[in-house]
This record gives C-alpha cells, structure tokens and sequence, in this order.
C-alpha cells in the first residue's frame, strides 16, 4: 500500500506542476510537446495529453479560475501597477477639478475639462480590469495617496499651473504603459500587447498632443483676459486649438463658394448677409 501511495502522490504533484506550468508560463516558453504525426494530420487527443490531459487543461474541482492560460506572473504584475496608477491619475484629475472649480480660482472650463479627464481614465482602468479577468488574472488594489490640494501661483496664474500638471501626468501614465508593453512583448503574449497598443497608446498619445497645445496657448496668452478667454471656450464646449476636420473645412469651403460666384450675385449674397445681421439685433 505505502508504494502505491507513494506512486500516486507523484503523480499528483506531476499534475500541478504541469497546472501551474501551463497557466503561468509564458508564450515565448511555451509547453513544446505538441505531437503531429505528419505535416497534415493533427491527432487531438494526442495534443491534449501532451499539455497534461484533461485534469490539467479542465480541472474537476473547483479552482480560482478556469480560463487562465499563458498569463505569467510578470506580465500580471505589470498590469497591476498600471491599474492603479491609472486609479491614481483619475484622483489626480479630480483634484485638480475641485480646485478649479473653487470661487477663488473660478476656472469652470478648466475643472469641466479635468472631470472628463478624471473619467477616462476610471474607464481605462475598467477596460484593463475586464481584460486581466478575462484572461483568469486578477488585480491587488493598493493604497492611492492624496493628490496636491492646491496649485496657486501668482506669477504663471493658476490656468497654465494646472495644464503643465496634467502634461506631466499625462506622461507618468504613457510611461507606465510603455513598460506593460515591453512587459507583455517579453511574455510573448500577442492579447495584451495588441490590448496595450490599441487601447492604452494611441489615447495616451492624443490626450498628451492636446495638453502640450493647451500649455503651450495659456504660456502665449498669458495671464488675465487670455486665460479667461480659454476658460470661456472650454466652458462653452470648444476644444481650444482642436478643431476638426468639418470645422476647418467647412468655412474654407464656404468663402471659396462666395469668391466664385459672379461679382453681382457675390456682392447680393453681401447685402442679404448684412440685412440679416440688422434684422437680428432689431
């Protein structure tokens, strides 16, 4: 009896290395005993017992999940620390959306702005949170530390003191992404990379152009009735300096329209323009 005890504790422990091979192994070490007999054919149940059978690839009794499968150790830890740094810059934006939103600063525009701000990126955080758990992983929430209370400067002006905030947060963020890319790109696991590059760098990349654009038009306005001017246009929903492609196109296409017109009908279309501006403000 005692051999045969012996035999099956073996081959337990076989099973769960096997188990925990294949769950925490990555793509780039993957399990190599794939058996083919020729180029054509493909023997399933062959393939099946080559990644440890059944017991392995479906347990019987219950696990903590059932779906995990080339999800290593490193790659989760890298997903875990971009979560909460994700977590932590929404804070950061609402800070800095509760501070402009005081009667003393009075930039709504500005606090309307960060409030989005603030939501994207809890949905950043909620996309990645519903990737790592599809792929059987889960995320370990830490501790957020508060965020700055207070970004007055009486000399710069509190507009331009929180864009150059939210620009260097923004690059704290694609920073952390870059590394879970190179994370999942070491791993060999072509989800996440394909997850990181879509989802997490094209929208880092695009927020940073608009915050290097706002920094650099409060630095060119300064202070005073500029600065209020961008906070009005904020407010009112004008993306300032991000205008569209319809935006653009659409008055350009509208003044050559005019300019081509024969000088009689052109110089009509002028006094029809300028009898609806006196009949508005009568």
């Amino acid at each position: 009896m005692a051999p045969k005890g012996h035999a099956a504790k073996a081959a337990e422990a076989d099973t769960q290395q096997l188990k925990t091979k294949l769950e925490t192994e990555p793509l780039s070490k993957s399990l190599t005993g794939t058996v083919i007999a020729d180029e054509t054919s493909f023997n399933i149940e062959e393939e099946i017992k080559s990644l440890g059978g059944l017991e392995v690839l479906v347990p019987g009794k219950l696990e903590p999940t059932l779906i995990r499968q080339h999800l290593d150790e490193a790659l989760l830890k890298a997903f875990n620390c971009s979560c909460n740094v994700h977590l932590s810059t929404s804070y950061a934006y609402q800070a800095l959306a509760l501070y402009c939103g005081k009667d003393s600063v009075a930039l709504r525009g500005f606090g309307k702005f960060f409030w989005k701000r603030a939501l994207e990126e809890q949905m950043t955080f909620k996309d990645m949170a519903a990737f790592v758990s599809g792929r059987g992983g889960s995320l370990m929430l830490r501790d957020i530390k508060a965020p700055p209370q207070s970004f007055h400067d009486p000399e710069r002006g509190d507009a331009l003191t929180v864009a150059e905030f939210d620009l260097a947060l923004g690059k704290v963020a694609y920073e952390k992404d870059l590394n879970l890319h190179k994370a999942a790109e070491m791993s060999g696991d072509a989800g996440a990379q394909n997850f990181v590059e879509n989802r997490l760098l094209k929208g880092a990349v695009l927020a940073l152009q608009r915050c290097a654009r706002y920094v650099t038009q409060i630095r060119r306005v300064g202070k005073g009735t500029g600065e209020y001017q961008m906070d009005h246009h904020m407010l009112m929903g004008v993306d300032v300096g991000e205008l569209t492609v319809g935006q653009v196109l659409d008055p350009m296409t509208e003044r050559m329209s005019v300019h081509m017109q024969p000088p009689t009908k052109r110089a009509r279309t002028a006094a029809d323009g300028i009898v609806g501006l006196l009949s508005s403000e009568g």
